[in-house]
């Protein structure tokens, strides 16, 4: 009687212990906040900016792997970002980097806000737009 109930025990204990590990990987995958990029945004982008000081435009090249964007503005600062599902940000290595974020509409078009601060620790926006070249 000893020996079976000890079997038994060691049974519930191993269907316990596999349904906490499930419970686990099944949490652990749905705290996943990234989504699946719909569109890949790796190519050459013209960018065009409202700024405090007036309409802005520039190139970048993007790359991206899995949710992670690299890439650079054309003859300037390197910028790295993140995608996921259908929204951006992309943040431009500089000494007042701006923060671009944003919706991307298919897969030529990209747009949304952004906010860059300067050595003084002033805050400066406006809104920006994305077309592939």
């Amino acid at each position: 009687m000893y020996t079976l109930y000890t079997e038994m025990d060691t049974m519930k204990y191993l269907c316990l212990g596999g349904l906490v590990v499930a419970l686990g990987l099944l949490v652990g995958c749905e705290s996943s906040k990234d989504k699946t990029p719909v569109h890949d945004l790796s190519g050459n982008w013209l960018v065009r900016a409202q700024t405090d000081f007036g309409p802005q435009t520039f190139r970048m090249s993007l790359a991206v792997s899995g949710n992670r964007i690299s890439g650079q503005v054309i003859g300037g600062d390197t910028l790295k970002g993140k995608v996921s599902g259908n929204e951006v940000r992309i943040v431009i290595n500089s000494d007042e980097p701006p923060v671009l974020e944003g919706t991307i509409a298919d897969a030529n078009n990209m747009s949304g806000s952004f906010k860059q601060g300067d050595v003084e620790g002033v805050l400066r926006g406006g809104t920006w737009t994305a077309t592939r070249y």
